[in-house]
């Protein structure tokens, strides 16, 4: 058993050991997505012996879907901002094609499933 003040000081301590921790973590998940949307931006069909016509892209739309994420600071961390307006489905009626994509099929949204080499 520890004092109250020892107790405390080595749950602080194992708290910044366990933020520290999880900051490696996500910064090397942010490592690995950028590689990945790199050899994804990068692809391109003719390269794969492959057009337009041979590829089948599954897109969900029509569901309310997270189609924004934004990533700020609280108490001087990283973390994941979320806000329920960021959960859109515009396919019915958005006013153009541009706003039209803020939707997705409730897990992917409409811009994150459609590959950037068919466009």
């Amino acid at each position: 058993m520890c004092g109250k003040r020892e107790c405390l000081a080595a749950k602080k301590k194992l708290i910044r050991v366990y933020l520290k921790r999880a900051g490696r973590l996500f910064s090397a998940m942010l490592n690995q997505a950028k590689a990945h949307r790199n050899r994804i931006n990068h692809f391109e069909l003719k390269n794969a012996g492959m057009n337009k016509d041979q590829w089948l892209a599954v897109v969900g739309v029509g569901a309310q879907t997270r189609v924004r994420l934004n990533i700020g600071k609280k108490d001087r961390a990283p973390a994941f901002l979320l806000h329920s307006s960021d959960r859109q489905n515009k396919w019915s009626d958005g006013k153009n094609d541009q706003e039209r994509q803020l939707t997705g099929d409730g897990k992917a949204p409409y811009a994150g499933a459609l590959p950037p080499f068919f466009g």
